[in-house]
């Protein structure tokens, strides 16, 4: 009998359901939290990117991303996408990447926008090419 293997199914099951509106503090973010740490290992560092600074500077000058609704879409629609293909998910952060990498292809194609400064470098991070994403979480 051969080893059972992960779907990206499987690893997303009960993550990027439904919608979300780019909120911070509610029932809804901290479900979109949950979803998006799990897609970057926890990487994502959630009030930093939503503005939640100790610093009234950081706070004044924070640009929050628009286009999160449009963001978690493009990931929900992804991982949808790899169902019906059967795709492995393999650990190692390559998969997760993959995915994070989809999904900006599909935000550009479908709406004309770019994903958070922030994404590509934790994209990287996630695919462990690159662990300084510090200076690109300064503005969503």
């Amino acid at each position: 009998m051969g080893a059972a293997w992960e779907t990206v199914e499987d690893h997303f099951r009960g993550t990027f359901e439904g919608t979300y509106d780019g909120s911070y503090g509610t029932r809804t973010a901290d479900y979109a939290r949950a979803s998006f740490g799990r897609l970057t290992d926890c990487r994502i560092m959630w009030a930093q990117i939503h503005g939640d600074f100790k610093d009234a500077a950081k706070r004044a000058l924070f640009v929050q991303y628009p286009h999160w609704p449009e963001l978690y879409e493009c990931c929900r629609d992804v991982i949808r996408a790899h169902a019906p293909l059967n795709t492995q998910y393999i650990d190692g952060g390559h998969t997760c990447a993959r995915i994070m990498r989809e999904a900006m292809v599909v935000l550009r194609a479908r709406y004309g926008v770019n994903a958070p400064r922030w994404w590509l470098p934790l994209l990287d991070a996630v695919r462990g090419k690159n662990h300084n994403v510090e200076k690109y979480r300064k503005q969503g």
